[in-house]
């Protein structure tokens, strides 16, 4: 965004060039643009837009990038509704803050319910409120668990080939997270952990060396309210799961519902794959005729050790069309006739052509 900035043609803009622009816009502005977090800013009466690169990948192509430097209620005339009196307390001296907000939008060509988490506050300087931050995070997958959760009966849960399952966090009396406690799972959820009778027991009961860092997970989303979608293996369990976890509002604040899968089988697949490729790169450079792939289209992607020493150039350079550099000029149209007339067939071809080293 900060690149976009840039280029923008600020001439004949109402907000000028930024060269003009007063320090506290751009104090902010620097702000804004060095943020992994979601951050927006209307200035001026006009609500001037400005926003940074966490806050563009909610936008759709509706909005992005026109809506920069566009005045705030025609960007978001659909929904000035529900966001224009905030803004307008804002301008006024006051703040607000929304939890789990619905904020109907349209993107990518579809008007979305989307949920927004989010706090306005002024800006200020010497010659009063000039315009507003925004802080924000959109929070529609946590929202769309939540009423997935609660409108789903029992016996669909059953019904999911995902393991689910609701826990309680457990701390000690310093307030460390040292367990939980399965408050509810599914048919599925022993099939994907091996587990039997887990409800109203605790985790390390029933897998006594489980890993901390699954209790220290669980227990940072339980308090951050922050849901998290990681892939994780463990050694206690012999297992790796998929994971999207996220907490559930229950007294206490320390519930959090897990959807997960087994993926043991994938992981030792593609285990098995690094290694098969690893043999065959310590095979092939070991052998002394050269030896190279290419893709279908004829890029290359592999050359042994034979091979790149023949060359005497670069791997890297190889790579792509870049072997053509070494063959001669004059055969490579019949190479190139072979080569495709083998992959439309299917039949092996062979050909003498002279290379360049």
């Amino acid at each position: 965004m900060g690149a976009l900035m840039r280029e923008h043609d600020w001439r004949g803009h109402p907000l000028g060039t930024p060269d003009t622009w007063p320090s506290t816009l751009k104090t902010l502005l620097r702000l804004l643009l060095s943020s992994n977090h979601p951050m927006f800013i209307w200035w001026g009466e006009d609500l001037i837009q400005f926003y940074n690169d966490a806050y563009r990948q909610t936008m759709g192509p509706e909005r992005h990038p026109q809506a920069l430097g566009q005045p705030g209620r025609e960007c978001w005339a659909e929904a000035w509704h529900l966001i224009g009196p905030d803004i307008e307390r804002v301008m006024a001296g006051g703040s607000t803050w929304h939890e789990d907000r619905l904020v109907p939008l349209t993107r990518n060509g579809v008007r979305d319910n989307i949920w927004w988490t989010y706090g306005y506050s002024p800006i200020e300087d010497e010659a009063g409120i000039r315009g507003v931050l925004v802080i924000c995070k959109e929070v529609t997958e946590e929202h769309l668990l939540r009423e997935r959760l609660e409108q789903t009966n029992h016996a669909l849960i059953e019904t999911m080939d995902e393991g689910f399952c609701l826990i309680d966090m457990i701390r000690d009396e310093s307030g460390r997270a040292v367990d939980y406690e399965f408050v509810e799972v599914n048919k599925a959820f022993s099939h994907q952990t091996g587990l039997h009778n887990c409800v109203g027991r605790r985790a390390r009961e029933l897998v006594p060396q489980l890993e901390q860092r699954w209790v220290d997970i669980y227990d940072e989303i339980a308090v951050t309210g922050v849901a998290r979608r990681f892939v994780e293996g463990s050694s206690a369990m012999g297992r790796w799961f998929s994971v999207y976890a996220s907490r559930i509002s229950h007294p206490g604040g320390r519930r959090v519902a897990l959807l997960f899968t087994d993926i043991t089988e994938r992981k030792l697949t593609e285990e098995a794959l690094r290694e098969s490729e690893a043999k065959f790169r310590t095979i092939a450079d070991a052998m002394p005729q050269m030896i190279w792939s290419a893709t279908p289209d004829g890029k290359f992607d592999y050359a042994n050790e034979g091979w790149r020493g023949f060359a005497g150039v670069a791997p890297d350079s190889l790579h792509g069309t870049g072997w053509k550099a070494l063959a001669d000029p004059e055969e490579l149209p019949a190479l190139h006739k072979a080569w495709f007339a083998s992959q439309e067939g299917g039949a092996p071809f062979e050909l003498e052509h002279h290379a360049r080293h």
